[in-house]
């Protein structure tokens, strides 16, 4: 069987997934150090398809916007990251894509995988070899129709393609503007100095110290400065996933809601992404806000 791209076009709109590339399985070059205290797999792992799939000859790398209006944030509410709206992330792109998987792999012989954020291998890297974006400055990638507001998750198969996309020969040229408005100038010419990113220091495990806490003043989970200030997103496709929007108050929770059991506050929040670092990461990210705030009133 040859993966077709005329095929997957028909699934993608059928199953409401934005875009895709496919690429080989050639090991992925990485950018910078590609281990991560996030995930279970070693570095090669995370970089050669080979590693844990020897049959695999072909990745189809697709993209789910969510590049949706911002949430407003209300009295005694905090903001969550846009990737953390509505239903989990995780869960709707999965469901799409496995329905993808099981219409394009359905031969006996065929062996395939499919993976949303906690697969071994770097989606960025994957996303940047295929040409489904380019790697901003941000460290995001970008895609020109789409912007950086976009989850990216893959098929990796044991099928070879009809033919394999190419990186595409785009960069940020001379902006920097995502740069600038980083608060705690975690950003610098394609690289992100992880530990000062706020995304990184709101899922950090224990107490904060004064540096990271300093600028926590808007989101209790993850951080959109550096994409909501980027011009491709500005001008970027608005796509409409309504999982997304599951309610009047998607993006935000409530502080009277902290008091809460924490069964109580995971089944209230149970669908949102958001809740894998748990209520007591959340609640010391709110109280830090709210000193925050009140040192600045």
């Amino acid at each position: 069987m040859i993966i077709s791209h005329s095929k997957i076009k028909k699934l993608i709109k059928k199953y409401g997934v934005d875009t895709f590339r496919i690429t080989n399985t050639e090991r992925l070059m990485p950018l910078g150090d590609a281990s991560n205290e996030f995930t279970k797999f070693t570095e090669e792992e995370r970089l050669n398809p080979k590693k844990l799939f020897p049959n695999a000859r072909s990745i189809i790398v697709f993209g789910l916007s969510y590049n949706y209006k911002k949430a407003a944030r209300k009295e005694n509410t905090y903001l969550l990251s846009r990737s953390s709206y509505g239903y989990d992330y995780h869960k709707v792109f999965m469901d799409k894509l496995v329905k993808i998987d099981k219409e394009l792999f359905k031969n006996k012989e065929s062996e395939s995988h499919v993976f949303v954020d906690t697969g071994p291998l770097i989606e960025r890297l994957l996303a940047q070899k295929s040409g489904l974006g380019f790697l901003g400055k941000n460290t995001c990638i970008i895609n020109p129709l789409l912007g950086s507001f976009i989850f990216i998750g893959y098929i990796i198969g044991n099928e070879r393609s009809d033919f394999y996309d190419l990186p595409l020969k785009l960069d940020c040229k001379d902006c920097n503007i995502c740069e600038r408005a980083c608060p705690n100038k975690a950003l610098c010419n394609y690289k992100m100095k992880m530990t000062r990113c706020l995304s990184y220091i709101t899922q950090k495990k224990g107490d904060l110290d004064d540096f990271e806490k300093r600028n926590l003043k808007t989101y209790i989970y993850g951080c959109d400065i550096c994409q909501e200030i980027c011009p491709y997103n500005i001008k970027a496709k608005k796509v409409y996933h309504e999982e997304f929007h599951s309610s009047q108050d998607y993006g935000l929770v409530y502080k009277e809601d902290f008091k809460l059991s924490n069964k109580e506050f995971k089944e209230k929040y149970k669908a949102m992404s958001a809740l894998w670092r748990g209520k007591s990461i959340l609640f010391r990210n709110a109280n830090i806000i709210d000193n925050n705030n009140d040192i600045v009133k």
